[in-house]
């Protein structure tokens, strides 16, 4: 017996100009709004608002520090264990 999956039928794609996108942290009513507020700001945040306080974003926003480190914070920080490891 064969079975066959069509798993195209779930994926789905956006095309979005980030430029165009002007929703404040308030104003975020749905996940998409939220991802695309993250894309947008994370190399600006400093801290996670709270709209986007859900597990996804804060792994999101953890990594996004991690890769925005230099090396001395990097090799500093993992030195006292508060990084694991670089991803």
């Amino acid at each position: 017996m064969q079975k066959t999956f069509n798993l195209l039928k779930d994926i789905v794609y956006y095309f979005i100009e980030l430029t165009k996108f002007n929703k404040t942290k308030d104003e975020l009513n749905n996940v998409l709004d939220k991802w695309i507020y993250f894309l947008k700001k994370a190399g600006d945040l400093e801290n996670i608002p709270e709209s986007l306080n859900e597990k996804p974003f804060l792994q999101a926003f953890e990594k996004a520090q991690i890769i925005n480190m230099d090396e001395d914070e990097y090799d500093y920080k993992k030195q006292k264990g508060l990084i694991l490891k670089k991803t």
